[in-house]
């Protein structure tokens, strides 16, 4: 067997052919490429309209004097309320009030959808605090805003699926937070432009994008310390 194996590859038109098949794999798969870098920089269109008009996200201020919060000075990546600190500020969570933004240590155990049905709902637009849009889409059914409502975590019930800003934050700090996967993780921010579709963010490549609520994705869910 390994002898023909060896006729083959000895065989006279065997390079050739290999050389062109490779050459067209290449050619394939740069184009799948230079199509999904296409189809993502239409998706986050509507997502970087909104941080260029509303501020651009700046790596997060680390703030020694927030003891009141957590019993003591923290920074990210700290374990505090419950989980770790992925973000300290004021322009995500509540409005006027300086945050620390905490995610839950892991994902949640199942896939969640964030909605089981096509449908423009009123009050999940937020992109900078996900609290409302929560509360609101678990009212309406969604099973990945019901999963982080209704969590009960560490002493704390507060917890909340992420706004679209919130949950690109967290991709940024994620390797303070760690334990995510590689996929996409739902946000609590439809999109305005496309009812059907709501913001998710795949956590490999840096990749936020409309994707169909009823698709199941991960949910890692978040509070506020203050």
């Amino acid at each position: 067997m390994f002898l023909k194996i060896k006729d083959k590859i000895n065989n006279k038109y065997f390079w050739p052919i290999f050389s062109a098949s490779l050459g067209i794999f290449s050619f394939l798969f740069l184009i799948i490429i230079v199509i999904f870098k296409s189809l993502d920089a239409e998706n986050m269109s509507g997502f970087y309209d909104y941080e260029k008009n509303n501020g651009d996200l700046d790596e997060p201020v680390i703030d020694t004097n927030l003891g009141k919060y957590c019993d003591q000075d923290v920074k990210i990546g700290d374990s505090c309320g419950g989980g770790i600190v992925f973000y300290i500020g004021n322009d995500l969570g509540p409005d006027g009030e300086k945050n620390i933004l905490i995610s839950e240590k892991q994902d949640a155990s199942d896939k969640y959808s964030f909605l089981n049905r096509l449908e423009a709902l009123s009050g999940v637009s937020d992109m900078d605090y996900g609290y409302e849009n929560t509360k609101f889409l678990m009212q309406q059914g969604s099973d990945a805003a019901k999963y982080c409502w209704e969590k009960e975590e560490n002493g704390f019930n507060d917890w909340y699926l992420p706004s679209a800003r919130e949950l690109h934050r967290l991709w940024k700090n994620k390797e303070s937070v760690s334990g995510f996967t590689n996929f996409r993780y739902w946000s609590s921010t439809q999109t305005e432009d496309d009812v059907n579709n709501a913001y998710s963010m795949y956590f490999e490549y840096m990749n936020i994008a409309k994707f169909n609520k009823r698709e199941p994705l991960y949910v890692r869910c978040i509070r506020t310390a203050n």
